[in-house]
């Protein structure tokens, strides 16, 4: 895509798209031009107004990772608790994990990220409200679970992997701290694809990933 085009899509969207993000886009430029629109149909007002944060009394912070901080927020519309995950818009991390969960299919053993608004500087990303990450099972337990709950949800943590490697995505941060599990279906999904990559890019990069998963091939 040349560069003139990449400037249009940032004047349509409103926001100025790093070049590397449309390499990196599962599904080509014409979906990126879909995902960057959606961003500027959003609205600031409306996403202020649907989300009420709920503060330390109705559970607050869930967690904070490298690139943003995940909030506890009810949707006045849905009338439900969603996970709100806020985003310097300084940082390509935001824009790429949105534009992957818009282009890739709804999957059993993937968060569902339900919008986006933005609001200053940040780009909020709303996503399924799930409590518990594996990592807060696997930490107490000391790595030590029931055999047939660590199939189980090794085997979700699979097939999940396997939806986005059929979709060209590489997520490059599989780790327990990114597996979610929905206590209600007793079933994990997969999170957090702000260091995916389009699995036709070079993404054996040793940089990324947390160092205890990294895979043996990859590691420095």
């Amino acid at each position: 895509m040349s560069s003139a085009c990449i400037s249009q899509v940032s004047l349509l969207a409103g926001r100025e798209f790093p070049p590397h993000l449309f390499i990196s886009h599962p599904l080509g430029w014409q979906a990126f031009v879909q995902s960057a629109l959606t961003l500027q149909s959003t609205s600031t007002f409306d996403g202020m107004h649907r989300y009420m944060h709920l503060g330390k009394q109705g559970g607050g912070k869930l967690g904070t990772g490298s690139f943003g901080i995940v909030y506890t927020v009810w949707d006045n519309v849905n009338s439900k608790l969603v996970a709100v995950k806020g985003q310097p818009m300084s940082s390509d991390n935001a824009e790429r994990e949105m534009l992957f969960f818009h282009s890739i299919p709804v999957h059993p053993h993937l968060l569902q990220m339900h919008g986006q608004f933005v609001n200053g500087n940040l780009l909020h990303l709303v996503f399924q409200y799930l409590e518990a990450s594996l990592h807060k099972i696997w930490h107490p337990a000391r790595g030590v679970l029931d055999w047939d709950l660590a199939d189980r949800y090794g085997h979700h943590a699979r097939q999940g992997l396997a939806h986005l490697h059929s979709h060209s995505v590489a997520h490059r941060d599989l780790s327990v701290a990114n597996i979610l599990i929905d206590a209600r279906a007793n079933s994990a999904r997969i999170a957090d694809l702000g260091l995916a990559q389009c699995a036709t890019t070079r993404v054996l990069d040793c940089k990324v990933t947390t160092l205890c998963f990294r895979a043996p091939e990859v590691h420095p």
